[in-house]
C-alpha cells in the first residue's frame, strides 16, 4: 500500500519515541500533524508536552501512527533534521514499509451524544457520564471523566439516546489514554467495543450514521 493513499497534509498523528529505555519510562505518545511531504521526507509537527517542545535527537528513531477512513496505521522512521526557519517542525525519513493496525469493520463516524456508563470494580458498583466522541456498529470512543481508571477487558453496561431511541447494551473497554493536543487542554478517551447489542440496535446505529453522512457532505463538513 502506497502511503500517499492514506497519508495526507494536515493529517493528525501520534508519534511515539522508541529509542527509550522503556524498562525506566514507558513510552508516551504526542500529538502531531503532517505539515508536508516529498518523494523522500515527511515534514511532522514537532511533539509538545505542557507547552514545551519535546526533543528528539536527529538520528532519533520515532513510530508515528494515524487513522483514516479505512484503518489504524504505523510506520517506523528517523528524525532528519529540524527546520531551521521552523523550529517547530521535525523533518523524517520516508519509511519503506507501513503497517495496518486495525481494518474498520463498520463506518465510523464522529458525533457527540451522552452516554451513561455502569460497572463493577472490586465488589463496588459504579455509574459515570461522558460523552461519545465517535460512533459506530461495532463501538464507540468516549470521553470520561479524567479521575476514571479501567481495567484493561473492563466489562461494562451503557446507555444513550440517538435520535430518541434508547440503546442499551453491554461491551467491554479495549483502551484508554489521554489526548493531548496542541493548545488545548488534555482529555481521557476510551475504547467500547459492543459485546451485548441487539441486532435491531446495531441496524439503528449503522443507518443513524449513514444517514449523517450523507447530511455532513451535504453541509461540505467532511
Amino acid at each position: 500500500m502506497r502511503l500517499e493513499s492514506v497519508l495526507r497534509v494536515n493529517q493528525k498523528v501520534e508519534i511515539e519515541l522508541t529509542d527509550l529505555d522503556k524498562s525506566k519510562k514507558s513510552p508516551e505518545k504526542y500529538p502531531s500533524r503532517v505539515e508536508d511531504m516529498d518523494e523522500n521526507s515527511i515534514v511532522l509537527a514537532s511533539p509538545i508536552k505542557d507547552r514545551i517542545p519535546v526533543f528528539i535527537p536527529v538520528d532519533g528513531r520515532i513510530d508515528v501512527s494515524f487513522t483514516d477512513s479505512s484503518g489504524s496505521y504505523m510506520f517506523s522512521t528517523h528524525v532528519r533534521k529540524y527546520l531551521r526557519e521552523l523550529v517547530n517542525q521535525i523533518v523524517v525519513a520516508k519509511p519503506t514499509e507501513l503497517v495496518r493496525i486495525q481494518l474498520r469493520e463498520y463506518v465510523r463516524l464522529n458525533v457527540n451524544l451522552d452516554i451513561r456508563i455502569a460497572f463493577t470494580k472490586d465488589g463496588n458498583f459504579f455509574e459515570h457520564e461522558g460523552i461519545t466522541n465517535d460512533l459506530s456498529g461495532g463501538g464507540c470512543r468516549v470521553v470520561i471523566p479524567d479521575h476514571l481508571v479501567f481495567d484493561h477487558n473492563q466489562e461494562v453496561s451503557f446507555s444513550m439516546e440517538l435520535n430518541k431511541k434508547t440503546i442499551i447494551g453491554k461491551g467491554r473497554i479495549i483502551w484508554q489514554k489521554i489526548e493531548r493536543e496542541i493548545d488545548k487542554p488534555d482529555r481521557v478517551l476510551i475504547g467500547i467495543q459492543f459485546e451485548t447489542l441487539s441486532e435491531d440496535n446495531i441496524k439503528f446505529i449503522m443507518q443513524f450514521v449513514y444517514l449523517q453522512q450523507i447530511e455532513f457532505r451535504r453541509k461540505g463538513l467532511i
